[in-house]
């Protein structure tokens, strides 16, 4: 079976809630530094001031010359208050306010620090002013108040000037005319037509320079009054920033950049978090999937949920494997205690349901599957390779499980062992095994540290992958999948437990015994406990008839 390529672009919505609880820490942080630089920036960062000052607004008497009325508008019928606002903001106010500051600051820019508010049913204008000091925000504020007045009132008065003009004009037309018209009298005889109609003429004239000058007087005596400032700017006691307005974005910005680097993090991180990672993203189906337990290796009890999977996984293989004789792989693709677990636990439910299965523990750098199962440390598969002994001197029968048989990983050069697991003898030795049991469990070293369970997996029936999550890469899966298919051998499918620590210490009901220092030696003597393989067997190394099961090595 050749697994798929991973693809970890291959994001569901599960995955986007594993991220928030793998990463949390992440999004803390980002908002913990978001809410920093916030904070950090109003105590350092520049300061805004505002001021406001109040203006009461009056009609000058010239509104309706100039001024349009909007339906619905805050006015009434002389004065547009939402018009005067925008005055305030003009260019000509600015200029205004300018020249009272005394300041190098453009118009443009002036303008842009105020801003007009008109309170509800009032002819009132608030203008508020920032500035990056209080005091500057005060004069600011007072300054564009008083331009306004003044351009208001300099602008009612030239509009006055204006209309006061155009009357005296028409008043010296008028009076020329008259003088024209009087002096036309002078030559006229009494009584006559002309005179008649001269004398008309003056009167009309007369009559409209009256009216004219009624008209002026107002004009003349009138006093503009623009409006006034009923609330002086005060100086501000403290900056306008708003802190919470401030602290809830950096803490929004902290959150998306945080969310952001968990996304990376999450995108660069291969490990396989989720059982559904293992069948959508590698295609290895998942026979039996452990939840999270003590953390540590056990042997599970066939009543619990957790035991009886593996009942199941043990009925898997009786009905993929068919009749007769069988050896099954079991190997992880992590370095980890779990392959252990596994072994010892699928090797203790075949043995509930047939009375000859065998559990040979060949990863020489643990001894987990033994441990559970509560085997003596003692000579084991080490010895098998090494020495002339048989399967029989050397298999233990668990307390608990008197129908399964256990090779321990050995007590005698184990590190020259490591290196028979890929030679011939380990072949003999197998298929010896099968021809004397219906089921051989084979603890593999992992497909990630060596090629030993690809050796393995040469003659083996099925083989079974041991995902350990946030533990295994999703290459290292890949690639031990890849290395069992080279040897042909059926990946029946994977078991995914969770991450487990290492059991220290020796076997149970065992005294721990040092191991030879001579890793490469093979002559070593074996323990007083086992004869040799002569003794055993009635043969030698030399030829004869080495009995049924007989090793015979090269």
């Amino acid at each position: 079976m050749e697994a798929p390529p991973s693809n970890p672009a291959s994001f569901v919505l599960a995955d986007y809630g594993g991220l928030l609880r793998r990463r949390w820490h992440v999004l803390v942080l980002g908002i913990v530094v978001g809410a920093l630089l916030a904070v950090g920036y109003l105590l350092l960062g520049p300061k805004t001031y505002t001021s406001e000052v109040s203006v009461l607004v009056r009609p000058t008497g010239v509104e309706q010359m100039d001024q349009v009325n909007v339906t619905n508008g805050r006015t009434d019928s002389e004065l547009n208050l939402d018009t005067e606002a925008q005055l305030v903001q003009s260019a000509a106010v600015a200029s205004g306010a300018k020249r009272l500051l005394n300041t190098p600051t453009s118009t443009s820019d002036l303008a842009e620090q105020v801003a007009v508010t008109v309170p509800p049913n009032t002819s009132v204008l608030t203008i508020a002013f920032d500035a990056p000091t209080a005091a500057d925000a005060q004069r600011g504020a007072q300054a564009f108040a008083r331009a306004y007045l003044d351009n208001r009132e300099a602008t009612a008065r030239a509009q006055l000037d204006r209309q006061a003009q155009s009357v005296q004009n028409q008043i010296e037309d008028l009076q020329n005319k008259l003088e024209r018209i009087t002096d036309e009298l002078a030559t006229l005889t009494p009584g006559s037509p002309n005179h008649s109609y001269a004398e008309s003429q003056r009167r009309v004239l007369v009559e409209q320079i009256s009216d004219l000058n009624r008209e002026l007087s107002p004009l003349l005596a009138a006093d503009v009054s623009p409006g006034q400032i009923i609330t002086n700017a005060q100086l501000p006691a403290s900056p306008n920033t708003p802190f919470i307005l401030y602290l809830a974005s950096g803490m929004m910005a902290g959150l998306l950049v945080g969310l952001g680097v968990a996304v990376l993090l999450e995108r660069f991180d291969q490990r396989i978090r989720r059982a559904e990672d293992v069948e959508r993203l590698l295609g290895l189906p998942v026979l039996v999937e452990i939840p999270r337990g003590r953390g540590t290796p056990e042997l599970l009890s066939p009543r619990t949920r957790t035991g009886q999977a593996f009942h199941e996984l043990a009925n898997f293989l009786t009905a993929t494997l068919g009749n007769g004789n069988h050896v099954v792989v079991v190997t992880g693709a992590s370095a980890g205690v779990g392959t252990g677990m596994v072994a010892a636990n699928l090797a203790a439910a075949l043995a509930r349901m047939e009375s000859s299965v065998l559990l040979v523990c060949a990863n020489m750098r643990s001894a987990t599957s033994a441990r559970l199962l509560g085997c003596q440390y003692g000579p084991g598969l080490a010895e098998l390779l090494l020495h002339n002994v048989v399967p029989e001197q050397v298999a233990q029968s668990p307390t608990l499980l008197p129908r399964l048989r256990v090779i321990v990983p050995g007590a005698n050069s184990i590190e020259a062992a490591m290196d028979e697991l890929q030679t011939d003898a380990m072949e003999k030795l197998v298929e010896e095994l099968r021809r004397e049991f219906r089921y051989v469990v084979i603890e593999a070293p992992s497909t990630s540290v060596t090629a030993d369970a690809q050796a393995l997996a040469d003659v083996a029936d099925g083989s079974l992958v041991v995902v350990e999550l946030a533990r295994t890469r999703r290459d290292e899966v890949l690639e031990g999948v890849r290395q069992l298919d080279r040897m042909r051998t059926a990946v029946l499918g994977g078991v995914v437990i969770q991450p487990l620590d290492e059991v220290r210490g020796p076997a149970r009901g065992s005294a721990e015994r040092r191991q030879p220092d001579a890793a490469g030696d093979r002559t070593a003597p074996l323990p007083k406990l086992f004869g040799s393989r002569e003794s055993g067997r009635g043969a030698g190394r030399d030829g004869g008839d080495s009995g049924s099961g007989a090793l015979v090595r090269r």
